[in-house]
């Protein structure tokens, strides 16, 4: 009897420790830091600014591009967070390059998160120049965005004939975009923001412009309450872990799909299935050994769908 009092005292202190681990874990803020360069010729950039999301699309703070092209966060919450560079959007200042993502993406679906869970350095970011000089233009386009029928800052707006993106805008508070001194023409507009799904139109563009232009975007399927019957991932058990934990997931249709698990940094660590699955559920096994403790999260694609779940390995 004393035996079994004694494995539960035991038990329960390992549980009070591992909880207090996981809230110190998600307590403590970190330092982040990098550097902004141009793609062409690696020169800094030096001026702009460097705004930090969460995984959800949620503002969370952002920090000046210094004139040695350096940024720093003072301190990050440990979630999936997603940098991305901006230049400075007042009227009397000249774009000079197009909003980006880190490491290098121009659409939010390429971008990298990171996850604050130390300190972060040499988050760089690596920027395209705006287009070319394409002589005097009066043709605009301008027009509102939403976010599942709710005004949105900061979406971006390409304007892209081919391949170039000729001109670009950002919304403000109020949902309101411009695209200005753009050649007339036929243009694919390519709308995107953080936690929200891309959104391509076509959309011809004469010498007086366009405008009164309305795109509503809609959340990923991450942001939104999934029917366990079309697609689901659960938090992984246990959590904490060491060294390994089981994940659970759902599909509705059959289709390819890759789980995966990242570091803070954003690098996987482990591809945990990669392949062609009825619909239905399943079950897998995450093994931590080799790795540190921390923070990490596993991420499922499949079917047009994405969803992110974070996890904790102590050892």
């Amino acid at each position: 009897m004393k035996s079994i009092t004694k494995l539960k005292d035991i038990l329960f202190i390992q549980f009070v420790v591992l909880s207090l681990f996981a809230l110190q874990v998600y307590a403590q803020q970190y330092p982040v830091s990098g550097t902004v360069r141009y793609r062409d010729n690696n020169e800094i950039v030096t001026r702009g600014v460097v705004k930090a999301y969460d995984e959800f699309g949620g503002y969370i703070t952002s920090t000046p591009i210094n004139l040695n092209g350096t940024y720093t966060f003072s301190g990050l919450d440990p979630v999936l967070t997603d940098v991305i560079g901006f230049p400075n959007l007042e009227p009397e200042e000249e774009e000079d390059f197009i909003p980006t993502y880190y490491p290098n993406a121009q659409l939010s679906q390429y971008a990298v998160s990171i996850l604050p869970d130390h300190p972060l350095t040499d988050i760089d970011i690596v920027v395209e120049r705006t287009g070319g000089d394409y002589g005097f233009s009066t043709a605009f386009i301008s027009g509102n965005i939403t976010l599942n029928n709710k005004p949105v800052n900061d979406a971006i707006i390409h304007a892209k004939f081919g391949d170039v993106i000729v001109g670009y805008g950002v919304t403000s508070a109020d949902g309101a975009f411009k695209i200005d001194e753009i050649p007339a023409g036929d243009y694919i507009l390519v709308v995107h923001r953080v936690g929200a799904y891309v959104v391509n139109l076509n959309v011809k563009v004469t010498n007086d412009g366009l405008s009164n232009l309305d795109v509503n975007l809609e959340r990923t399927r991450s942001q939104q309450n999934n029917n366990a019957g079309e697609f689901k991932l659960s938090q992984n058990y246990p959590n904490p872990f060491n060294p390994s934990t089981m994940i659970s997931y759902s599909i509705g249709k059959t289709g390819n799909v890759n789980i995966s698990v990242y570091n803070s940094a954003g690098q996987m660590v482990k591809e945990l299935v990669n392949g062609y699955l009825n619909s239905g559920t399943y079950n897998v096994e995450f093994n931590g050994s080799g790795l540190a403790s921390g923070i990490y999260y596993y991420k499922m694609i499949t079917n047009g769908n994405t969803e992110t779940r974070k996890m904790i390995l102590i050892k």
